[in-house]
């Protein structure tokens, strides 16, 4: 007979086996110390009990735990991932996803949706790095876990410094995994003789260079198009700011109109008068410079766009800043390390809070910055190199000449810790707007350098006063890891 545990009774009831004869209905005698009612009642409570006890004992389950480790079998459930990039880019994902499991994938295009409303509705989140801090602070995304991070197929060690440390990281903990981060350079073609082998240009010997090219049919050019223009500026900024960046940390009021960012502007102004009429994006710099309409620019290889043979473009490091301001300037001598930029435009993928399948989606974030990084670079512009070791198609010989030198210098650029953070706290999107067309009209000469910058700082305050200035100033120590 299956025993189900101890069964207590009230103290007034004695219970002891007797030794009746098989069959008979009972197997316990009561000595009755209590009146019958009282006993009565008991015995009717436990036959209402025992049905209840039987069925527990024979069909109860446990609970169904999600495991990290991998499932046995392929769910059945489709797998839902929200793209910040283009058709192709989903497609590629979904087709390559299928070449390594049987897990349904279903990714979608993101339009005009609300962060919060995606996150909702999907596993995962691939973003421009801009975004994690809206993510994060509406808890949209989850944290990695240190298991996950430590997973030997992961091979987490091996990104890049900026993008562990700067691009995924806020606070003290992990959002994302980096698809990489595009990184500008210098692009001469090899019959720019003024330009000799290895050399690193000034902001101020790149301007003159671009002068000296101009003429009817400008040869010289950076992106300046589609929101592109705030990144030119503050690239240059990075270049001569030390600190503080963007911000005073202490009241968060923003210190964009000082002098290491008027000057900056400035150069820009003075390089624009030079460049093609038509503002380009960073996929049309790149094919002119490779088709031989460029001489001379600021970009990176795409390899999303059909650009023919790249090996007659020589690539450098993105030009430095002369001198570097801290509180006044300084040359630019080493005496004070310089900083560069760390693109907010990189990729990311990211864990949805309403994600129904934590482990299922981590394998698909593994896959998407090992196996299938390849696969995403060659349809997008903000795929870059993310790792230390390059992958098998990276390192096969198979990118063209100019690929394989980029990668070389930017893994170089990533590595070093001295990067400014972007613009990456609730609603960054504003700030580079208001800051985007401020920029424009310094270009097109409506407005001088110093009145943009000084109208991009009104327009950042307000944006600030109307979100919290306190919890602003949180998030952006928080973006900076302090």
């Amino acid at each position: 007979m299956r025993s189900f545990g101890t069964l207590y009774l009230p103290r007034q009831v004695a219970v002891f086996p007797c030794d009746r004869p098989a069959g008979v209905a009972s197997r316990f005698a009561f000595r009755l110390r209590t009146p019958r009612p009282v006993l009565m009642r008991f015995l009717c409570s436990v036959l209402c009990l025992l049905p209840t006890l039987l069925l527990w004992g024979c069909d109860s389950k446990p609970a169904e735990v999600e495991s990290d480790s991998q499932p046995k079998a392929a769910s059945t459930v489709p797998l839902r991932v929200a793209i910040y990039e283009s058709e192709e880019f989903a497609r590629r994902i979904e087709t390559g996803w299928q070449g390594v499991s049987e897990q349904p994938l279903q990714a979608t295009v993101i339009g005009e949706q609300e962060l919060a409303d995606v996150a909702a509705n999907n596993d995962l989140i691939v973003m421009p790095a801009r975004m994690l801090g809206t993510a994060v602070k509406a808890g949209l995304i989850t944290s990695l876990p240190e298991k996950y991070l430590a997973d030997e197929s992961l091979q987490y060690q091996h990104f890049l410094p900026q993008l562990r440390e700067t691009q995924t990281r806020w606070g003290d903990s992990i959002y994302g995994l980096s698809l990489g981060s595009p990184v500008a350079m210098t692009l001469v073609r090899d019959d720019v003789a003024e330009v000799e082998s290895d050399q690193t240009l000034t902001y101020e010997q790149y301007g003159a260079l671009v002068e000296t090219l101009g003429g009817d049919k400008p040869q010289s050019a950076e992106a300046l198009a589609d929101g592109a223009a705030a990144t030119a500026f503050l690239r240059r900024a990075a270049a001569a700011a030390v600190t503080p960046w963007l911000f005073e940390g202490d009241s968060f009021e923003p210190v964009i109109d000082q002098p290491p960012y008027v000057r900056a502007l400035q150069q820009l102004v003075d390089a624009r008068k030079h460049y093609p009429e038509k503002l380009l994006t960073a996929e049309e710099v790149w094919q002119q410079i490779v088709a031989g309409d460029l001489k001379l620019a600021i970009g990176w290889p795409i390899e999303s766009v059909e650009a023919g043979d790249d090996a007659s473009v020589r690539i450098f490091d993105a030009p430095v800043a002369a001198e570097v301001y801290l509180g006044k300037w300084h040359p630019n001598d080493g005496a004070i390390p310089p900083r560069s930029l760390l693109s907010g435009s990189g990729l990311v993928v990211a864990i949805s809070s309403a994600c129904r399948q934590s482990s299922a989606a981590r394998n698909l974030a593994t896959w998407m910055t090992t196996e299938g990084h390849p696969v995403l670079r060659r349809v997008s512009p903000h795929v870059s190199v993310a790792r230390d070791e390059l992958g098998s198609i990276e390192s096969s010989g198979m990118q063209s000449a100019a690929t394989g030198q980029y990668d070389r210098l930017a893994q170089t650029s990533l590595s070093s810790t001295l990067a400014h953070p972007p613009l990456r706290i609730p609603h960054a999107d504003e700030y580079l707007a208001a800051l985007n067309a401020a920029v424009l009209k310094a270009l097109d000469g409506s407005m001088t350098a110093e009145e943009a910058l000084a109208q991009t700082k009104a327009d950042w305050q307000k944006i600030s006063e109307s979100v919290d200035v306190k919890n602003q100033k949180n998030a952006w120590n928080e973006a900076r890891g302090l």
